[in-house]
């Protein structure tokens, strides 16, 4: 098993292939305040994101349910982290588009220079173990959420297909339902590890 930042990256297991749904959320820190006087808003953006998801699987018999008891079992609830990604955004929308590598060090924030190109808004990235959405694209600078995790150096080699980033659970729960058929239903809940 591997490691990042000291936490164990757990592997999914195989079957199914991918999920039957997941609902993504974007969530931004930005705080209002409002004048009592004039009804005028003051808005601070905090420039920090996340990015959440709800995970379900396909209905699974009692032999295929038994490596995903195992998996959530192994995560011992928020402790250990796995990667997953969109599974209808495996690929760019572009077919010419070229994934590149980030040109200069010490970025932060929601651009990103690269050598890359044809990449579309709405293009999922990988850059190390994090998964980024293009939001725009101006030659080779990228717009992106969420912000940069961590600063990648110049010259970190971009991933434009089969894109994942590192999730863990939002809490220590896993609720597995098994119905009078003896089919188990799997739904957990997800959000970036930072």
């Amino acid at each position: 098993m591997s490691t990042f930042n000291g936490w164990t990256i757990l592997t999914l297991p195989t079957f199914p292939p991918c999920p039957r749904s997941i609902e993504w959320q974007f969530s931004d820190t930005v705080g209002a305040a409002r004048s009592p006087f004039s009804q005028q808003q003051q808005i601070y953006n905090w420039q920090a994101s996340l990015l959440r998801a709800s995970v379900s699987y396909q209905p699974m018999n009692n032999a295929q349910a038994r490596a995903w008891l195992a998996f959530l079992a192994s995560l011992q609830g928020i402790s250990n982290i796995f990667q997953i990604g969109d599974p209808l955004g495996v690929a760019p929308q572009n077919s010419a588009a070229a994934a590149g590598t980030v040109t200069g060090s010490g970025q932060s924030g929601y651009t990103l220079v690269t050598s890359s190109s044809n990449l579309t808004p709405g293009d999922w990235i990988q850059v190390g173990l994090r998964l980024y959405l293009v939001t725009s694209v101006a030659g080779g600078t990228l717009g992106i959420w969420p912000q940069v995790r961590e600063t990648p150096p110049d010259g970190t080699a971009l991933i434009i297909s089969n894109t994942q980033g590192l999730f863990r659970l939002t809490k220590n729960d896993r609720k597995i339902s098994v119905n009078d058929a003896k089919v188990y239903g799997i739904t957990f809940e997800i959000e970036e590890a930072i």
